[in-house]
């Protein structure tokens, strides 16, 4: 079962939330966009399911609810930034805001992060850059949750990647994806909801492939897309966000679900391309627009009904629950309701739930 909720409602909830653990009002509204923004785009896996193991982490001491952000070398067109062990999500923002300004000024800006968290969906940051009609570029390195190929040990992470491009009168073209054949939220909500996973998303901890999700929680492998290829991706982005940034990389990167007692030390890597500084804008819009056109109008394979750009099912899905209520596995429900119990939040939580209706 699953519940349908008002979005409004549920993001002055969440803010509540992140209020109530000390966040400071500007910080706890960009960490609210962020996570919302999952679920908005269907990226169940990097937005609500999160909230009570950053939470948790928060108590711990895990994540700084207080951080800030500071400037650890600079330069006309890069930058590296301490994230303070803050909350990714607002962290990963004032970094590619940064990014931004640069590029306004120089053609790219570039910027680094060290000790940072979990930031949930990459694509959030690199539209950022897409709205001031820059090309968004966003890498992250993440708990080694892959092995090397050929090897049976934990050693790389999925690390996402994201590049989002404007496209004028078009949907923006935003590939978001990770180095593993899914990522290991999607993983985790299998196990919450009792489902089992096909074949090719996870190894157990023999190395053998397996369709219960729990057996790849507990001490398993994700698979790598593509092979060797996803693994030689993940490795570089690793040394992107985490070696050249100052930040952790490999197994210094912590488990966000596993490791109470150290803190994350989450890389990211930022990058924002001003297109007028290569060629014109219209030029490149006129361009970019052919190229789409011919994908939107090639010919399809047997009952294809439409070809997709990437990023394009993700918009749709948020213009649909924007408009018509965010659809919730209601386990999510389940523990958003614990939540509200335990930081005083129960009428805001009813208020939430007054305008949900049940589907399947």
């Amino acid at each position: 079962m699953k519940v349908k909720v008002n979005v409004e409602r549920l993001r002055e909830f969440c803010l509540a939330l992140f209020l109530k653990l000390g966040v400071a009002e500007e910080a706890a509204n960009i960490i609210v966009d962020v996570i919302l923004e999952a679920d908005l785009r269907g990226v169940s896996s990097h937005g609500l399911l999160r909230l009570p193991i950053y939470v948790k982490r928060m108590e711990l001491g895990l994540i700084n609810n207080r951080a800030e952000p500071s400037v650890v070398k600079e330069t006309v067109a890069t930058a590296v930034i301490d994230g303070d062990h803050g909350m990714g999500q607002y962290v990963a923002t004032r970094a590619m805001e940064m990014a931004i300004a640069k590029a306004a000024h120089t053609g790219i800006g570039v910027v680094g992060v060290r000790n940072s968290t979990h930031f949930g969906v990459a694509a959030y940051y690199a539209l950022l850059a897409v709205k001031k009609e820059q090309i968004g570029i966003v890498l992250s390195n993440t708990t080694p949750l892959m092995a090397p190929t050929g090897g049976s040990r934990r050693l790389v992470g999925n690390n996402p990647l994201c590049i989002a491009v404007p496209a004028w009168n078009h949907v923006p073209i935003v590939l978001d994806m990770a180095c593993s054949n899914v990522a290991i939220g999607r993983i985790q909500l299998a196990a919450k909801e009792g489902r089992q996973i096909p074949l090719g998303w996870g190894l157990d901890r023999e190395g053998v492939p397996t369709t219960d999700p729990k057996a790849v929680l507990d001490g398993g492998l994700l698979e790598p897309m593509a092979g060797y290829k996803g693994y030689g991706l993940a490795l570089v982005i690793d040394i992107l966000a985490g070696v050249l940034t100052g930040s952790g990389f490999g197994e210094e990167v912590t488990p966000l679900y596993f490791d109470f007692v150290n803190k994350q030390r989450t890389g990211h890597f930022l990058m924002a391309i001003n297109i007028g500084h290569f060629i014109n804008k219209d030029l490149f819009y006129s361009r970019l627009g052919r190229l789409i056109e011919s994908v939107k109008n090639s010919p399809r394979a047997p009952e294809v009904k439409e070809i997709f750009l990437p990023g394009e099912i993700e918009e749709k899905k948020r213009q649909r629950n924007l408009l018509e209520g965010l659809t919730l596995p209601r386990v999510f429900i389940g523990e958003l309701s614990l939540l509200a119990d335990k930081f005083g939040l129960r009428d805001l939580f009813e208020r939430v739930m007054k305008t949900n209706q049940v589907t399947i």
